[in-house]
């Protein structure tokens, strides 16, 4: 460092052996990207732990100026959950929709049914829902399930 006559000089210096080269950038950006990709939650760890690690890698990415949006990282947290945590996430998904609230109030009721009590006032509170053919929770779609005969 002492041999660099400017600030500019030190500067880049210090940039070039913190930093690395192009090349080492991009291979750590790689490297990140794809730890991002396949990040899941270890079976032995909290969610704190799951946590911290995954702002580590973000944070990373992020200096490296590989960052992805915020409902990217949201997404790949609730699919990076262990399957203890599965029927929670779904939880997570739903808490805040009213539908959703109101289907499992309505002991899993289908969406018709849900759609024609709302049309016709008859459920005291119940908001205007549309009829959703598609949309099935994850009690319903265990409920689905028919075992097969050998």
């Amino acid at each position: 460092m002492s041999d660099k006559s400017t600030a500019k000089t030190m500067f880049a210096s210090l940039c070039a052996n913190y930093e690395g080269s192009k090349k080492v950038r991009e291979a750590k950006a790689l490297m990140l990207v794809h730890q991002y990709e396949l990040f899941k939650m270890k079976d032995d760890e909290s969610i704190e732990q799951m946590y911290s690690r995954f702002q580590t890698l973000v944070s990373g990415l992020q200096i490296l100026k590989k960052s992805y949006v915020a409902s990217d990282h949201v997404s790949k947290i609730l699919r990076s959950f262990s399957e203890l945590f599965d029927q929670k996430v779904i939880c997570l998904l739903s808490v805040n929709d009213k539908k959703w609230v109101w289907h499992r109030r309505l002991g899993h009721a289908n969406w018709r049914l849900i759609s024609k009590l709302s049309k016709l006032q008859l459920v005291k509170g119940l908001p205007n829902i549309d009829y959703h053919s598609d949309a099935l929770c994850g009690a319903c779609q265990k409920g689905k399930i028919v075992k097969s005969s050998f």
